[in-house]
């Protein structure tokens, strides 16, 4: 087995022989196959709906909030702090895409506000959050997570929600957090998943993460998250502390 994962940047995972909707609802998958370069504005009447299963709720994220459907997920920049608050998890939310934009950002596509500046998307003002995003159920959608096996991470898993079972974390010896402490203050770090064929993959966690200073489980367990891409690589960030050892 491969001990590493490492691939180009990810493009387009849709069809490119398929007409581009003039307006309705698409799925997830199909709205990042649009995206042709660094950026590319929406200029269609079409929409997406997803289930929300990623927040600034443990500070795993900052101003952006990360839904799902069948196809896949996609991050959604947004310009607001506590954004939990607006859209608790397992929250199905519609988001209108119409004058919104598609950036590649570290490798992967996020949907955001057109860029103003050198940046490939802007976050969505707040003001402008109610204009393009509506919650459509009265109670949270459950999300299931898909069960992954590191070698088997692909390009169209880029955002998706997983699950990854019998791993563990190569750093944890009960003392090691899962961030390090620099100069006063805890800062992003990238940690070890190996999993039972000695597959590893990369999981990152960021500094200001309520558990920063908590220390990686021992033994082996089931970590949930979303495949992100980062420098050639695939990587992991937890999503809702969910770590059961």
């Amino acid at each position: 087995m491969a001990s590493c994962i490492s691939a180009t940047v990810p493009g387009a995972i849709d069809d490119p022989d398929k007409e581009i909707p003039e307006e309705g609802h698409v799925s997830i998958a199909y709205l990042k196959s649009l995206c042709n370069g660094l950026s590319s504005p929406v200029t269609k009447d079409i929409s997406i709906v997803g289930s929300v299963i990623a927040t600034d709720l443990y500070g795993e994220f900052y101003k952006s909030i990360i839904i799902v459907d069948e196809s896949g997920g996609i991050e959604i920049n947004i310009d607001k702090e506590d954004l939990f608050i607006d859209f608790p998890i397992y929250t199905e939310i519609a988001v209108s895409c119409n004058g919104l934009s598609l950036g590649r950002v570290g490798g992967k596509t996020v949907l955001g506000a057109a860029p103003a500046g050198d940046y490939t998307v802007d976050r969505i003002s707040a003001e402008d959050m109610d204009r393009y995003i509506s919650i459509t159920a009265d109670s949270p959608v459950y999300a299931e997570p898909q069960s992954i096996e590191i070698q088997n991470i692909s390009v169209k898993d880029v955002t998706s929600y997983v699950r990854l079972d019998n791993v563990k974390f190569d750093d944890a010896d009960g003392v090691t957090g899962f961030c390090d402490f620099v100069d006063g203050e805890y800062v992003t770090t990238d940690r070890t998943l190996t999993d039972c064929y000695g597959n590893i993959l990369t999981v990152r966690t960021s500094g200001q993460c309520s558990y920063a200073r908590e220390a990686l489980p021992t033994g082996k367990g089931t970590v949930t998250g979303v495949i992100d891409y980062s420098s050639g690589s695939y990587l992991l960030r937890i999503v809702n502390h969910d770590i059961r050892f």
